[in-house]
């Protein structure tokens, strides 16, 4: 019986590695292609466009039908939501969906930035994370990191080896170097091995790409026997968002409380304040405007849950930037402007949860009141002086 495989394919402005990649398994590996699903920027959307309306397409499984007499290959395009996708699979119809990367404002052009790059993680173990949960267990899922940047095969490679099934592959394709020397001109038209390409170049159609498997580790079954300190089990982090994922994960590289800890303290040569965080191997430093540095000094100081009012009655006998009005009529003007402190504290503070630093942020236990829980454990510490 052939295999039944669903392709996951990342694309940077190369579309002919996607046509290559499928004709390889579909004829030299004569496996059952359900679907196909590409990510990539919008300019690699374009660029694929183009090159399945030139005809590519068409010919491809054209050349498939006659090599293994029979349509192995997804032939509809859709629009479906992601969500949809694998009913389709197990309906039979072989979807073939193309979606873009998407960053804070909107569909990527490319993947540049930092920013971009965690948007492109964030998806792709999604979609990993979703595939390998919802596609039929004799469906094989089988990820190209032969196109797009080198951060778009690194984020699928990291998804698969934290969640790939034992029988799912990821591949790359490589063009034979006699078919490479013809130039990057010419081999614009190369969509996949055909005859007519083994009389220009002298490759043989067999020959002409060639496909290695990637070996991954696969982490998913330790991650759903092993515990945290003998007590919490990991299991729970194959069904959770990115970033929730990522923070387990430090959380769990960790060794214990005793080596997560921080200090805040005054800048060298400003008048601001650094917040600095060393948990076993990861370390963050955050620079904090002196206000803020001082309502963050309260909280560590006061070391537990503090209301707004206990807060700035805190930053008025501490510092010299914040005084509380005397007028019981206006108290309630003090606490709204530690309020607004707060969220701008937290703002500057978001990233640490990123690194699984939640502990070290502020925290809002209940309305009213404040706390960051490595303070109250004892485990910030703050020098009176920088205070001063």
């Amino acid at each position: 019986m052939n295999q039944r495989c669903y392709v996951l394919a990342t694309l940077g402005t190369s579309p002919a590695v996607v046509t290559e990649l499928l004709y390889h398994l579909a004829v030299n590996e004569r496996a059952d292609i359900v679907g196909l699903e590409v990510w990539t920027t919008t300019k690699g959307q374009e660029d694929l466009a183009k090159h399945l309306s030139s005809g590519a397409w068409t010919r491809l499984l054209e050349d498939v039908k006659e090599a293994t007499g029979a349509g192995r290959m997804p032939t509809r395009q859709t629009m479906l939501d992601t969500g949809e996708i694998v009913g389709e699979v197990t309906r039979g119809r072989r979807p073939l969906v193309v979606r873009n990367f998407r960053g804070e404002d909107g569909p990527l052009a490319d993947v540049r930035t930092p920013a971009d790059a965690r948007s492109m993680d964030a998806r792709l173990f999604e979609r990993v994370q979703a595939l390998t949960r919802d596609l039929p267990a004799d469906v094989v899922l089988i990820g190209s990191l032969a196109g797009g940047r080198k951060t778009m095969s690194a984020g699928l490679q990291g998804a698969f080896s934290l969640l790939g099934r034992p029988q799912d592959r990821l591949v790359h394709v490589l063009l034979d170097p006699r078919l490479e020397a013809l130039g990057f001109k010419e081999l614009a038209e190369y969509s996949a091995p055909t005859a007519e390409w083994a009389t220009r170049s002298g490759v043989p159609v067999e020959a002409q790409v060639t496909l290695h498997d990637v070996h991954f580790p696969l982490l998913r079954g330790l991650l759903e026997r092993a515990r945290v300190d003998g007590r919490e089990p990991l299991a729970g982090l194959i069904g959770k968002d990115y970033a929730s994922f990522l923070r387990a994960m430090r959380d769990a590289a960790t060794s214990g409380p005793e080596d997560r800890r921080a200090h805040l303290g005054r800048h060298a040569h400003r008048a601001d304040f650094v917040y600095s965080i060393r948990a076993a191997n990861v370390t963050a430093e955050v620079e904090l405007p002196r206000a803020l540095g001082q309502v963050l000094a309260g909280l560590i100081d006061l070391g537990r849950p503090a209301t707004l009012d206990e807060l700035a009655a805190w930053l008025a006998e501490h510092t010299d930037a914040f005084e509380t009005t005397k007028d019981d009529d206006h108290a309630k003007d003090d606490a709204n402007r530690v309020s607004q402190y707060l969220r701008r504290l937290g703002k500057r503070l978001a990233d640490l949860s990123t690194q699984g630093l939640t502990e070290f942020m502020v925290a809002h236990p209940r309305r009213g009141v404040a706390v960051v829980p490595a303070a109250e454990a004892g485990r910030v510490t703050l020098d009176r002086s920088d205070l001063e």
